[in-house]
C-alpha cells in the first residue's frame, strides 16, 4: 500500500470499495477473477487473479521464451502502477518507474528452498536515477539477502549494516550475468558476476526457507 499522497477528511488508509464482476456487469473473456478497488481513496486499481488460485509454487523459475507475454506469466505476481509499467519484449522483462510515490514489482514464487542457486541477466537502462532491488524472501516477506542497483552506479549486496560490492561501476546498456548461491543453513549468500566470484555476505536476516524472488524499482514502504 502506497503512502497517503494527499490530505483530507474521511480518507481511510488502504484498499476501499472492493468490487468484483457482479451480475449485470458483463461476462469476463476468461475464467479468472477481476477485482477493482480504491487505494487510500486516491488511486483506482484492477487486480487480475488467475484461476485456480495457487498459494504455492511447484516448479523453479525458467528463462522467458521469446514469444511469452505478460498474460502468460501466471507464476509471477506483477505490481504495475500506471507510471511504473512492466513489459515483456523479446524474452526480456523490463521494469520502468517515473512515479515519485510508488514502484514496479515483479515477484516470482518458487518452491520452499533451503539451498538456492539463481542466475539471471541484467541490463541497466541508465545510471543516474532511482533504484532496483533484487530480493530473496520467505513466506512472510522477510528479506534474507538484497542486491541493490542504484544511482551510486554500483551493484551491491546488503548484509546486516554493511554492503558487499558486486561491481563498483556499472554502465547503462551493458549486459551483466549474475549468479547467486544462497544457503539458509549457513545464513550466507555468494554472488558471481560474469562467471567470477564477486562477493560473499552473511544474510541480512536468517530465514528457514526461500520462497520468493523479487525485482522492485525502489525500497519497500516503511509501513
Amino acid at each position: 500500500m502506497t503512502p497517503l499522497r494527499h490530505g483530507g477528511n474521511y480518507k481511510s488508509y488502504g484498499p476501499q470499495y472492493t468490487r468484483g464482476i457482479q451480475e449485470g456487469n458483463g461476462i469476463p473473456c476468461d475464467s479468472d477473477l477481476w477485482v477493482t478497488y480504491s487505494n487510500n481513496e486516491e488511486d483506482m486499481w484492477v487486480s487480475h487473479i488467475p484461476v485456480p488460485v495457487r498459494l504455492d509454487a511447484t516448479t523453479q523459475a525458467t528463462p522467458f521464451s521469446p514469444d511469452a507475454t505478460l498474460n502468460s506469466l501466471t507464476d509471477w505476481n506483477l505490481y504495475m502502477p500506471i507510471l511504473c509499467p512492466i513489459k515483456l519484449e523479446g524474452g526480456w522483462l523490463s521494469l520502468h518507474d517515473s512515479d515519485p510515490y510508488d514502484y514496479a514489482k515483479a515477484e516470482r514464487l518458487i518452491p520452499r528452498t533451503k539451498e538456492l542457486e539463481v542466475e539471471f541477466d541484467l541490463i541497466p537502462g541508465q545510471t543516474k536515477n532511482g533504484e532496483l532491488d533484487i530480493e530473496f524472501v520467505d513466506d512472510a516477506g522477510t528479506v534474507c539477502s538484497r542486491i541493490v542497483v542504484d544511482s551510486t552506479e554500483a551493484i551491491r549486496v546488503k548484509g546486516g549494516a554493511r554492503y558487499g560490492t558486486i561491481l563498483r561501476k556499472y554502465e547503462a546498456g551493458t549486459e551483466y550475468h549474475i549468479r547467486a548461491v544462497l544457503s539458509t543453513s549457513l545464513h550466507r549468500a555468494t554472488y558471481y558476476l560474469n562467471g567470477k566470484k564477486a562477493c560473499e555476505r552473511q544474510f541480512d536476516t536468517p530465514v528457514e526457507h526461500i520462497t520468493r524472488i523479487v525485482f522492485r524499482t525502489g525500497m519497500p514502504f516503511d509501513h
